[in-house]
């Protein structure tokens, strides 16, 4: 690392400070050198200077002395006529600040060298014109030289994402001509005969590629737009710690059409690419002619569009008269839609009624299949001694009689006492009285509700919410036989359990079931002969049993 480990914080705040120009009005440059020899060591300060002077290129102070500019040292009080004796002093100085000096010293170096080579480029190429002498056949000067076929140079390869990075830090082949591809593509560059990346001689990777175009004039027009747009890129620059010392690269990447130098100094004996040196003016007579072509195919396209939009024009009436039909079609069309709105509601209404209706119908099948269910388990001796019992001809002497499809007083008297602690009773204290009057009150609703009279079912409008009321449903079971069983979920009997408790919602739902099996298709209250001890109706025998013995009582007491 070019930096020490130590007081690294220390450096950035120097650093910070120099390149701040406000910062700098009232510091000179040798206090600032002074100040990081003291915090630094003094292995690290030649480095600094170094980088500092590289990174920054800070002109060095000149001065009038004697009538004549002379340049001055930073760090001390020589000066010089020019650069090469302060390069010579800073060389060869050993006092004090000799590690400032050192760093000075490397830096004026760097640049002549870079100055240097650069005054040598043309010259020689002008020097190497006997080895390559076919290639000057068709060129005047030097100036008037171009490369051919033409060649862009990219920079800057290496500014792109980690993922598309090699081992080498550099973007493989493919990827290159991927991400080169398409940004010509985009560009509209169509000539180009392939793109590579550019090692040095020695074989190693840099940071440059090259893209060859095709020998034609219109390659070479599409090259000098290329070189007109990417050229423009070249700007900003890193800082030097962060590209090591290999000086300073644009953050972006950019491209510029290879000079002659350029080629000489990266392809000299011509084994990437296969090129020469032509006349520039013999291209440009070429691309005059090439442009002389695109603007006789422009006339020819001008004209072309004239007659498409006289034919365009003649459409566009066209087109009016048409969008006038199309749009009464498209009211006509709108009608038609309202109208089938308007139907398709109908029918979704009469739908809804219908699935209301057929509702209505499996229920009243499904009630029909109960009371055949129960009409064929009854005998017909059973059949008429129920009739007989609606008939009333057996009133007075069955004592034990219920009526089914009625709640039981009691019950709703023992719920109401076990809920409020108050015993309902007929005659006694006013809340008593209150009491009873309310389990009276229940007693008619649940009543009501069970087995309602011929008044109470007259006066339903027998809708959904208005229609006789039943918890017992019918199902078939497993074994394929018929069975009726309470609905759990009923909201009535819901409401009963919620407000009263369950004792007199399930008094209330034996009641519906017994109502149920004894008159399933009447629905109302009727009498029935009573076997208390078993809790259930009297079979004919019982009740045949019970009139002999209470005659036979009627004789043993005469």
């Amino acid at each position: 690392m070019l930096l020490s480990k130590l007081d690294d914080d220390i450096w950035q705040e120097f650093k910070a400070l120099y390149e701040n120009p406000v910062n700098m009005q009232n510091v000179s440059l040798a206090e600032l050198m002074s100040a990081i020899s003291q915090h630094f060591k003094e292995r690290d300060v030649a480095n600094r200077i170094h980088k500092m002077f590289e990174s920054r290129q800070r002109i060095l102070e000149t001065v009038s002395k004697e009538g004549c500019e002379v340049v001055c040292c930073p760090f001390c009080a020589f000066s010089g006529k020019d650069i090469s004796r302060l390069r010579q002093h800073a060389r060869n100085f050993s006092k004090k600040n000799a590690a400032e000096h050192r760093g000075l010293f490397r830096y004026l170096e760097e640049k002549a060298s870079a100055a240097k080579e650069k005054e040598t480029n043309i010259s020689e190429l002008k020097g190497r014109q006997e080895i390559a002498a076919p290639l000057f056949s068709a060129v005047s000067t030097a100036e008037d030289a171009i490369v051919w076929p033409p060649v862009v140079i990219f920079a800057n390869i290496t500014c792109a994402d980690e993922k598309e990075l090699n081992e080498d830090g550099l973007i493989s082949n493919d990827t290159l001509r991927e991400k080169l591809g398409s940004c010509l593509a985009a560009l509209g560059i169509t000539s180009t005969k392939r793109s590579f990346m550019y090692y040095d001689c020695k074989g190693n990777s840099t940071d440059k590629a090259f893209v060859e175009f095709c020998a034609d004039a219109r390659a070479y027009w599409q090259a000098d737009d290329l070189d007109k747009t990417m050229s423009l890129r070249r700007r900003g620059y890193q800082d030097y710690e962060e590209i090591g010392r290999s000086g300073r690269v644009d953050k972006e990447a950019y491209a510029w059409m290879a000079s002659p130098a350029d080629m000489h100094s990266l392809d000299r004996n011509r084994k990437r690419v296969k090129w020469c040196l032509v006349a520039r003016s013999q291209v440009r007579d070429e691309v005059c002619k090439l442009g002389e072509a695109a603007r006789k195919e422009i006339e020819v396209a001008m004209r072309d569009t004239e007659r498409a939009q006289q034919e365009l024009a003649k459409y566009l009436q066209d087109s009016i008269g048409a969008k006038r039909e199309a749009d009464l079609a498209h009211n006509e069309l709108q009608s038609l839609k309202r109208r089938c709105t308007s139907v398709k509601e109908e029918a979704q209404q009469a739908k809804q009624e219908l699935k209301v209706h057929q509702q209505l119908y499996e229920e009243t099948q499904d009630l029909l299949q109960c009371v055949l269910y129960q009409e064929r388990k009854l005998s017909d001796d059973q059949q008429a001694f129920y009739a007989a019992c609606d008939a009333g001809i057996l009133d007075g002497f069955i004592t034990q009689y219920k009526t089914i499809g009625r709640i039981d007083l009691a019950i709703i008297k023992e719920v109401y006492k076990e809920r409020f602690g108050t015993p309902p009773k007929k005659s006694g204290k006013s809340e008593e009285k209150q009491a009873f009057e309310l389990c009276e009150t229940l007693k008619a609703a649940i009543d009501a509700k069970l087995a309602p009279t011929a008044e109470q079912l007259a006066d339903m409008d027998w809708g959904d919410s208005d229609k006789p009321w039943t918890p017992v449903k019918g199902r078939t079971n497993a074994d394929g036989k018929r069975e009726e069983y309470i609905d759990c979920s009923d909201s009535f009997l819901k409401s009963l359990e919620d407000e009263w408790g369950l004792k007199l919602a399930s008094a209330v739902a034996k009641e519906a079931m017994l109502l149920h099996k004894y008159n399933t298709s009447g629905g109302y209250a009727f009498n029935r002969p009573w076997c208390v001890a078993e809790n259930r109706i009297a079979t004919p025998a019982e009740v045949v049993s019970e009139l002999v013995k209470k005659l036979a009582r009627s004789r043993g007491k005469k």
